[in-house]
C-alpha cells in the first residue's frame, strides 16, 4: 500500500544526478563521446554507485596517492650502482 501523504511520482521525472571525476588510468564513453581521466561527467545516482564499485569514478572519501617514478640510481662508481 502506498503512504498518502507521500508526494506522486510522475512517470516521466528526471532521475536525481550527481557530479562524479573519472578515476585515474580510466576512460568512459558516453554517447560516443570518451572523457579522460579527472574529468567531471553527471551521472544519476544508480549509475554513479555501479561505475564507482566498478572503480571508474574517484571516490572522494579515498585519498589519492600519486604514483612516483620510483628510486633513481647513479652511475657504476667502482663497479657498484648506487642509490642516489
Amino acid at each position: 500500500m502506498s503512504d498518502p501523504k507521500a508526494p506522486a511520482r510522475s512517470a516521466e521525472a528526471k532521475p536525481e544526478m550527481v557530479t562524479a571525476s573519472i578515476a585515474a588510468r580510466r576512460t568512459l564513453v558516453v554517447d560516443g563521446q570518451a572523457y579522460g581521466p579527472g574529468t567531471q561527467v553527471q551521472l544519476s545516482v544508480e549509475e554513479h554507485a555501479r561505475l564507482l564499485a566498478a572503480g571508474f569514478l574517484h571516490d572522494s572519501r579515498v585519498v589519492q596517492i600519486e604514483p612516483s617514478m620510483g628510486p633513481q640510481f647513479r652511475g657504476p662508481v667502482n663497479g657498484v650502482v648506487r642509490p642516489t
